[in-house]
């Protein structure tokens, strides 16, 4: 059967996905078929014919990129990049209806800057978004930014999108309310030094010690120390270590007492290295490192125990990303 729908927007027209078959039943390509002239062809059609329909939009903008959750900057713009926005009539490239960021600081009022299209079309594209800070009056270290994209499809009527999803808006720029959860960038001081971990301490406990280092801004070694006999009340176990792109050999974390320590908790782990890198969890107050030759000890000050009893259950967890220990966790030192 052949498929002819004239001028008439029909949901035939781009309707299917890209599965792999290229041609249609007779032979045409698919997307397609070449020659379209009613603007066809961004997906394949639905049915065994690729015809030369015009598209029935009835279906939001798609909005996909990687939030970004933590900036160490205090820096008065930012450019989140890549955003990939594709649509079956496609989002306006120009005017005042290009897509747009939505941001506030500390829950205020939002301001919004349009998208600019890096490359690709209306229809298929890549975008970037710029914060700019000074709308705001400006950001400090701890500061929380409130986010998320908007855009609307060239049908008529408009189709709307945000992501995250969920605002209700007549247009991009007229905005009723936001998306119920929007996303969460906080403005992170950058760790490199040696922390207090304690009441009283840089963090109060090591779970968000440990959540500070996961963000991700770190800027060189990085050591906690554990000015506290008793790490239990206050934590959430396990206490998660993530693989950031920051470790290396210079930018370790290390995690050591200061006086004679014990952190107890019941749960699958107490602390688990979850891919992480270049960790070293050092159980001494001092600094003497444990040799045979010539043969020296150092103290042993730090206890953990884990009061579960369910099973599996580990004291310290070494987990990795991929299929091998060796590349997942090259630097881990307990001692």
């Amino acid at each position: 059967m052949h498929i002819n729908t004239g001028t008439t927007p029909t949901l035939l027209e781009s309707g299917g996905m890209n599965v792999g078959v290229t041609t249609d039943i007779d032979g045409d390509v698919r997307p397609g078929p070449a020659g379209s002239v009613n603007g066809g062809g961004f997906l394949p059609d639905i049915g065994a014919d690729e015809f030369d329909g015009v598209i029935l939009d009835i279906v939001g903008p798609n909005i996909t990129y990687t939030p970004l959750l933590a900036l160490c900057s205090e820096s008065s713009t930012y450019t989140l990049t890549p955003v990939t926005i594709t649509d079956l009539t496609g989002v306006p490239t120009s005017g005042s209806f290009m897509p747009r960021i939505y941001y506030n600081k500390n829950g205020g009022s939002y301001v919004s800057q349009s998208g600019v299209l890096l490359s690709g079309t209306g229809i298929n594209g890549q975008w970037s978004f710029t914060f700019d800070f000074s709308l705001v009056g400006g950001v400090v270290f701890g500061d929380v930014i409130n986010y998320y994209i908007i855009a609307q499809d060239l049908a008529s009527p408009s189709n709307i999108t945000s992501s995250p999803a969920g605002a209700v808006a007549t247009d991009v720029n007229n905005v009723t309310s936001p998306p119920p959860t929007v996303n969460i960038l906080i403005i992170q001081m950058p760790l490199n030094g040696v922390y207090t971990v304690g009441p009283g301490g840089n963090f109060s406990t090591l779970t968000s010690a440990v959540a500070a280092y996961n963000t991700g801004c770190v800027t060189g070694p990085v050591t906690f120390n554990l000015i506290n006999s008793s790490y239990s009340t206050g934590e959430t176990f396990p206490i998660i270590i993530n693989s950031i792109p920051a470790a290396s050999s210079t930018n370790t974390l290390t995690i050591k007492p200061t006086v004679t320590t014990t952190i107890t908790g019941s749960a699958q782990s107490i602390i688990q290295i979850l891919g992480g890198d270049y960790v070293i969890i050092d159980g001494s107050i001092g600094t003497t490192v444990n040799s045979v030759c010539p043969m020296v000890k150092a103290s042993r000050d730090l206890t953990v125990t884990n009061t579960s009893t369910t099973t599996p259950n580990a004291v310290i967890a070494i987990s990795t990303l991929g299929s091998s220990l060796a590349s997942a966790n090259p630097q881990l030192t307990l001692r």
